[in-house]
């Protein structure tokens, strides 16, 4: 479990969609089921610190481009760490 996806979670729950975050094999599933091997455009509303947007990058095309999105401050922090060219992250 993350700590600090957690702690937001206590923080705003009304915000946060879920208690835990996405674990790497949820989002690879989720990633193949949006067809993002194929896409030119992904948005991921609710990114929060990245789990299912790794898994995205690891199979968009090279010229994609990924649009992700999140409300969070602290979630968003972590995912505008993730070095990846085609990755937009939103606040």
């Amino acid at each position: 479990m993350n700590a600090k996806f957690f702690l937001e979670f206590v923080k705003n729950p009304i915000k946060m969609s879920s208690m835990f975050p996405t674990g790497s094999k949820a989002g690879r599933m989720m990633a193949k089921a949006a067809k993002a091997d194929d896409a030119r455009i992904v948005v991921e509303i609710g990114a929060a610190h990245g789990n299912v947007t790794r898994e995205i990058l690891k199979i968009m095309p090279k010229k994609a481009t990924l649009y992700a999105i999140e409300i969070n401050k602290a979630l968003y922090e972590e995912l505008s760490a993730i070095q990846d060219k085609r990755l937009k992250p939103i606040h």
